[in-house]
């Protein structure tokens, strides 16, 4: 059974511990189980992301994370680069 999107988005502008430009939280669920997913855009992201880290600022981190819901057990923080996309393991509180 995959994950789904239960909530979000959320948007603030600091997440602590990252080098943030702006972040999206999310709730996901799957049957009985919830997780919190943060997508944080880096703050050092240049004017020339590439195509994944574009259509991530585009949909407000919804791109990044459907490629969360698919996974046995997501990543709970996302980062938006200017290179790609890179999943923290750890939460983003």
């Amino acid at each position: 059974m995959n994950w789904t999107i239960a909530s979000g988005p959320t948007e603030r502008d600091q997440v602590e511990g990252y080098d943030t430009g702006r972040a999206w939280d999310y709730s996901i669920a799957r049957g009985d189980e919830e997780r919190a997913v943060t997508i944080i855009v880096a703050d050092s992201i240049s004017e020339r992301p590439a195509p994944e880290s574009l259509e991530a600022i585009t949909t407000h981190g919804r791109s990044a994370l459907r490629t969360l819901l698919m996974q046995e057990d997501p990543a709970r923080c996302v980062v938006i680069t200017t290179s790609g996309l890179r999943e923290d393991p750890a939460s983003a509180d």
